[in-house]
């Protein structure tokens, strides 16, 4: 399957119009970054909230100042969708070390939602050295972004929030314990209309078959993407209907983060 960018979109007027000006704004707010870069509405216009939101994706992977500009290609595209999906492509090497330091700065000043989001989705990238196993404690005194880790579905969660500086979701300050139960008791329930990007949600059901997801989309889309961790595979991101069919026993319940 070709990469669904192919040509340089630019500010222009008329605006550019498309599906892959609608592929780029998608890419824009969810990627493997973790970062939202907001592009506005997905109107498949190229117009200048999705041009800014170009500017600042490229400032943020690294690229030199002088071309961190409002163009969106081919190679921004790449750089933006997950390993091994169509288009894909790996940043030149000499991107990475100011992309880090500029992604470090931005997820500091990020709401803590965004940097949930950014967590998860960085263990998406690194599934390969995190592994899969029901052990308590949960290991919250590494410090963010060790690797290799061993944990599971509510113990990378509550890693990947105490990395986020966001509260323990289990209500423990973050001890070394927790579990979906802790969640549920602790965490404010909210209906999935109102679930935005870091929330979480589990599936509530027999102990042996609960489970927990982060939300990348709102909870008001059809079938929005999540980040799971319940097997070795993880963590990996699925849609919501996916992990509905796989937890058919269990009732979603959201929990709002904050």
């Amino acid at each position: 399957m070709a990469a669904l960018v192919s040509r340089k979109l630019t500010l222009q007027e008329p605006f550019l119009k498309g599906a892959d000006v609608k592929a780029a704004q998608a890419v824009l707010r969810t990627n493997r970054f973790g970062i939202d870069f907001r592009p506005g509405k997905a109107d498949s216009q190229f117009g200048p909230q999705t041009a800014e939101a170009t500017r600042l994706a490229k400032f943020l992977l690294g690229y030199p100042r002088a071309e961190a500009n409002r163009e969106f290609g081919p190679n921004l595209y790449g750089y933006l969708v997950p390993k091994g999906a169509p288009g894909y492509k790996q940043r030149p090497s000499e991107f990475v070390a100011p992309s880090f330091a500029r992604r470090k700065q931005f997820r500091a000043n990020a709401p803590v939602r965004q940097r949930l989001v950014g967590w998860c989705l960085w263990g998406v990238e690194n599934s390969a050295e995190i592994h899969y196993e029901q052990s308590r404690p949960i290991p919250v005194s590494h410090l963010p972004g060790t690797l290799p880790l061993t944990t599971d579905c509510s113990g990378s969660t509550t890693l990947f929030a105490r990395w986020a500086q966001a509260p323990d979701p289990n209500g423990l300050d973050y001890d070394g314990s927790g579990s979906t139960m802790t969640m549920l008791a602790h965490m404010r329930r909210i209906k999935a209309a109102q679930a935005v990007p870091g929330d979480l949600i589990v599936f509530d059901g027999p102990i042996d078959e609960q489970h927990v997801v982060v939300l990348l989309e709102n909870g008001s889309e059809e079938d929005p993407l999540v980040a799971s961790h319940g097997s070795e595979r993880g963590p990996l991101t699925a849609r919501l209907r996916a992990e509905k069919d796989a937890h058919s026993g269990c009732t979603p319940v959201y929990l709002s983060l904050a």
